[in-house]
């Protein structure tokens, strides 16, 4: 085989590889984050993440106000500026999938990088918060 053969394989095989990559990761197959990073998923992407996983355990990090003006269905609340925020983290199932939200994104990151770096396997950030959630056109909950 030549050199110029070899060299167009080489294009090839490196061009399939990173569109490869690229539709895992549109697709959701790359989500899987490693430990210490939080996943951050779009409303869509966290609306298939619920759909497709009905144990997910949707973790409202807003404070208790914020949660009864709106939060997820079936969300728990657990503000993340409570001083006893890091002792309730700690009793959680670590092996459990979370999506953790906030008002815009900002605390629920935060709050989902932390349990990410505490050992939790499969943790993921609504990104955009709430906001952005109900700009999509998804439902949100009010009251307790």
């Amino acid at each position: 085989m030549n050199t110029k053969h070899a060299t167009r394989r080489l294009v090839l095989f490196l061009a399939l590889a990173a569109a490869a990559t690229l539709v895992a990761y549109q697709t959701g197959l790359l989500e899987r984050h490693a430990r210490g990073r939080a996943a951050r998923m779009t409303p869509d992407r966290a609306a298939r993440l619920l759909e497709q996983y009905p144990g997910t355990v949707v973790l409202d990090v807003n404070t208790p106000l914020e949660f009864r003006e709106g939060h997820l269905p079936g969300a728990e609340n657990l503000d993340y500026q409570s001083p006893y925020f890091g002792a309730a983290i700690k009793s959680m199932d670590r092996g459990e999938t979370y999506l953790v939200t906030s008002a815009r994104g900002e605390r629920s990151l935060k709050a989902a990088e932390h349990m990410a770096d505490m050992g939790f396997d499969d943790v993921h950030d609504l990104a955009g918060g709430l906001e952005r959630w109900a700009r999509a056109g998804l439902p949100l909950e009010k009251g307790e």
